[in-house]
């Protein structure tokens, strides 16, 4: 008897001590969550941050934090596998400042003038997008739009592949003169990423992850899956916090994106190669059966301006030598954007202190600095153009 009513107080004590424990765990990711350290915690374990672009003065002086944080969520999208939310419901007050988004979820571009005659669709990824631009107006697009005087309709969305491009364009409906894919590292760096688990070379980014997520979606609710949940929805930045430190703590911080996925990709070069072509060809066909054009712009990499030979640089160097030599660019209408003249010499990455050179903020996004640089280019080369 003794040791019935002994163990029913264990256990009573252990459901009691479970709510306390939920309970302040509660309050305290309320607390991180609205008082930044959730927030702050997340800088300090990004491994790839560029908030040292906020204490360099590059943004507004009311932007405090990476402006672009609430823009690197994925959410699902009926046509394009992911893409940001419609209606700018993913940014805050501070990121408004920088990046304002249409009702398709697509960057404004408020260099487009409703004189211009001409209509342009800009494709692309995280860069075509404009990834750490200081404004909606320093974009590719905006630079593009006042240099040629005409509409650059930007279809790009951060981390997408010129598979996404290519269903982009299909779904674009008004006239256009041409559009422009602004690509290439995507599709290398996912085509790469890809080799070992033995799915199609144009696979967009981040397809494994939505796939556990569809999956875990459909399992019963339990309370473990209801608090997190909830925390994932109300309290973002701890969420991202908690999960980032679990990451680093089970396998250590790591930036293989752009280095350390490159080991089995020169066999698999030819693959990456044909289905980047193919999405090429596919979006230009489209094009011409709209009585447009279609031009593929390889996009810059840092690697390609820097003295020493990257390894990553190698393999990019043939996959950018392969698409050019291609019977699809023979005929033009592609713009390699890492070949090396008088103009690239002496280009900077961001290292926390030269802003006034840095045209780079990472190995593959621009800086103002480098859209007027790499801009100019593609503007003459479009000037060119016979449309």
């Amino acid at each position: 008897m003794m040791s019935s009513i002994k163990s029913t107080r264990i256990f009573g004590y252990t459901i009691i001590v479970a709510i306390q424990i939920v309970v302040a765990s509660g309050i305290l990711a309320i607390v991180s969550e609205f008082s930044g350290l959730a927030s702050s915690g997340l800088d300090r374990l990004k491994v790839d941050d560029r908030s040292g672009l906020v204490d360099a003065g590059y943004y507004p002086s009311q932007v405090t934090s990476d402006p672009y944080g609430p823009f690197g969520v994925k959410h699902l999208h009926p046509y394009f596998l992911f893409s940001l939310l419609q209606n700018n419901n993913s940014s805050t007050a501070q990121s408004s400042l920088v990046v304002t988004l249409d009702r398709g979820g697509f960057r404004e571009n408020p260099a487009n003038n409703v004189e211009y005659q001409d209509n342009y669709v800009l494709l692309g990824g995280s860069t075509a997008f404009g990834w750490h631009s200081s404004s909606n107006s320093t974009t590719l697009a905006s630079y593009l739009a006042q240099a040629l005087e005409a509409r650059f309709i930007n279809r790009n969305a951060p981390s997408w592949n010129s598979h996404q491009e290519l269903i982009a364009l299909a779904k674009y409906k008004e006239p256009y003169v041409a559009s422009l894919s602004f690509s290439g590292s995507n599709d290398i760096v996912l085509g790469c990423a890809n080799v070992e688990n033995n799915i199609y070379e144009d696979t967009p980014e981040s397809f494994r992850e939505l796939e556990t997520q569809l999956a875990q979606s459909q399992r019963p609710i339990t309370i473990l899956r209801f608090f997190k949940n909830w925390i994932k929805f109300y309290l973002p930045d701890t969420y991202a916090f908690l999960w980032k430190s679990k990451e680093i703590l089970f396998s250590g911080p790591t930036d293989k994106k752009e280095y350390q996925v490159f080991s089995g990709c020169p066999l698999a070069l030819n693959g990456i190669v044909d289905a980047f072509l193919q999405n090429q060809k596919t979006m230009r066909a489209i094009s011409e059966g709209r009585g447009a054009r279609h031009i593929t712009i390889l996009q810059p990499h840092i690697d390609f301006f820097l003295l020493e030979e990257e390894s990553s640089n190698s393999f990019r160097r043939r996959f950018y030598d392969e698409i050019m030599l291609s019977d699809y660019c023979r005929g033009g209408g592609c713009l390699d954007l890492s070949v090396i003249d008088q103009s690239t010499i002496g280009i900077e990455m961001f290292d926390g202190h030269n802003i006034k050179k840095a045209v780079f903020s990472d190995p593959v996004h621009l800086l103002d600095k480098g859209v007027d640089l790499f801009g100019k280019k593609i503007a003459e080369f479009l000037l060119v153009q016979d449309f």
